[in-house]
């Protein structure tokens, strides 16, 4: 099974599967935040594994620039959320549907280093192992399943259909596959 979430353009959508993924995987530790009235540049946070999570889905695709501009903002609420005593994490992620550029990465993980943060850089490559790890989850995610393997299911589901009636010993003859 392929997902499509390398071609996620819902902010919304990329946001609900990042945390859905994230609480499976890390269980009570992963911190999901209302960001309604702005996050301070927590889109979640696991505590005991040290980590706070920045989400970015563009919604006209990956713009090196843009994704550097905003992974800059993003890091430096980061570095602020340091500073406060009830935030205690060593690792920043910068998730995002499609990778990063080289040199986007590097800039951004020499300024998180200059911090005292390691930065990591998930996408959908990295997203992708974890989605199909937990299957109880896809129901939540129809929207991930390429639509042309859904048509192709559905073909070999009615020519098997058709199969199944003519190889009923009641049926009468029809035509062939």
């Amino acid at each position: 099974m392929s997902t499509r979430i390398a071609d996620i353009r819902d902010p919304n959508l990329f946001q609900r599967l990042v945390r859905t993924l994230f609480a499976a995987s890390q269980g009570h530790s992963f911190q999901v935040v209302d960001d309604s009235s702005g996050d301070r540049g927590n889109d979640g946070y696991d505590s005991e594994a040290g980590i706070l999570l920045a989400i970015y889905c563009p919604e006209k695709g990956m713009k090196a620039q843009r994704a550097l501009t905003k992974g800059r903002d993003d890091l430096k609420k980061a570095i602020k959320l340091l500073a406060n005593p009830a935030y205690s994490f060593n690792k920043w992620y910068f998730m995002t549907p499609e990778p990063l550029p080289e040199r986007t990465q590097a800039a951004l993980r020499t300024e998180a280093l200059s911090a005292g943060l390691s930065a990591t850089f998930i996408s959908a490559e990295n997203l992708e192992p974890l989605f199909l790890a937990h299957p109880h989850l896809h129901d939540l995610f129809p929207e991930l399943t390429y639509p042309r393997v859904q048509a192709a299911l559905d073909e070999v589901s009615a020519k098997l259909g058709r199969l199944e009636e003519q190889l009923r010993p009641d049926s009468q003859p029809s035509a062939r596959l």
